[in-house]
């Protein structure tokens, strides 16, 4: 359902984008105002709403990318995608070590000496739960990296911006190209 609707939103956006110059959008007291007005005056955001637009698809896709690619995994394994997960577990019930706790501190910049009781008390949990996130986070990347993924999403292109950087420049034209 956000899939349909993200792509009837780039879809309108597409076709909003591929306007005239000439087209009136607007009408007031009998005097047009055509694109070639308006637009400018919001270029920026709608190159930053094409940038999130591609972001958005490319998230997407990535999340489908790797669901697929893990759930081809399970079926060569005659498993699920949960019994994949299950050869991770074990790193639950791996001893912390105080070295541990403390690497893991200093690593966030975080003063053991001024944590709580129970926050002291979380921190080898956290250890733990990282360990097994981290374990199935490289067992994706290196499934990933196996496969053939080609993404054929097209970025947006990046145009070239005038800024006006001052009404009264000092010296030069006053206006500058940003890429």
């Amino acid at each position: 359902m956000i899939l349909a609707a993200l792509l009837s939103l780039t879809v309108s956006c597409n076709k909003r984008s591929e306007n005239s110059p000439d087209e009136v959008w607007v009408s007031v007291n009998g005097k047009d105002i055509k694109a070639s007005e308006i637009l400018p005056t919001i270029q920026n955001d709608l190159q930053e709403m094409e940038r999130q637009s591609y972001d958005l698809k490319r998230r997407a896709s990535e999340e489908l990318v790797q669901r697929q690619i893990l759930e081809e995994e399970a079926k060569k394994q005659n498993t699920t995608v949960d019994g994949l997960f299950k050869q991770f577990d074990g790193l639950r019930d791996k001893d912390v070590s105080k070295d541990d706790i403390s690497a893991f501190l200093k690593g966030r910049g975080v003063d053991e000496k001024k944590l709580t009781k129970q926050e002291k008390e979380s921190v080898p949990q956290i250890i733990r739960m990282q360990r097994v996130y981290e374990a199935r986070q490289k067992y994706v990347n290196e499934l990933r990296a196996k496969a053939n993924v080609v993404f054929k999403l097209k970025k947006p292109e990046v145009k070239a911006i005038e800024v006006s950087i001052d009404d009264d420049p000092a010296l030069g034209t006053g206006k500058v190209n940003i890429v």
